[in-house]
C-alpha cells in the first residue's frame, strides 16, 4: 500500500519550506484514515484553519472516509453536519456517513439520513449502504422496501 509513503510525503512537507495545499491535505487526510489513524486525520482536519486553508468537499470526504472505515459513526455525523452547514456535501458525502452508521451498527441513522436526502443525490451506492445497514439491524421491512424504491427508480446496485 502507497497509503505509508503518502504520510510519510506529507509530513516532509511540512518540515520543509513547502507548505501544503488543501489536496495534499485531504491525502494525508484520507491516509491517515485508510492505516487506521483515524485521530491524527480529524487533526489535520482542525489544522487547516490554522493554516489558513479552508476545507473543501474533498476534504470533507476524506475525513469522513477515515470515520467510515473506522467505524467512527458519531464523529461522521458531527462531520456531515458541518459539511452541510458550509454548503460542502454531495452525494458522497452522504454516502459515507451512511456507511460509517452502517458499520457502527446505527440503522437508524443510516435511514434518517437517506429519508432527508433528496432523490437527485440518492445513488445505488446510497440504497445499497442504507440496505445493508437495515439488513444487519434485521429491519427486513424497511430494506425491502429500499429495494423497491431503488428498482423503482431504476438504480443499479454495483453488485
Amino acid at each position: 500500500s502507497e497509503w505509508p509513503r503518502a504520510i510519510g510525503l506529507f509530513l516532509a512537507m511540512q518540515k520543509s519550506s513547502v507548505s501544503p495545499d488543501a489536496q495534499s491535505y485531504s491525502t494525508a487526510i484520507r491516509a491517515r484514515g485508510v492505516v487506521d489513524m483515524w485521530p491524527a486525520a480529524l487533526e489535520l482536519m482542525s489544522q487547516l484553519g490554522t493554516e489558513r486553508l479552508s476545507a473543501d468537499v474533498i476534504t470533507y470526504n476524506s475525513a469522513l472516509n477515515s470515520c467510515a472505515v473506522n467505524s467512527q459513526w458519531q464523529i461522521s455525523l458531527v462531520l456531515l453536519e458541518e459539511a452541510f452547514g458550509n454548503s460542502l456535501a454531495d452525494a458522497v458525502t452522504y454516502g459515507t456517513t451512511i456507511l460509517a452508521c452502517e458499520k457502527g451498527g446505527q440503522w437508524q441513522s443510516a435511514l434518517q439520513i437517506f429519508n432527508a436526502l433528496s432523490n437527485d443525490l440518492k445513488d445505488g451506492f446510497i440504497y445499497t449502504t442504507v440496505m445493508g445497514a437495515c439488513t444487519q439491524a434485521r429491519q427486513w421491512e424497511s430494506a425491502l422496501w429500499l429495494f423497491a424504491e431503488m428498482q423503482q427508480f431504476s438504480l443499479r446496485t454495483g453488485v
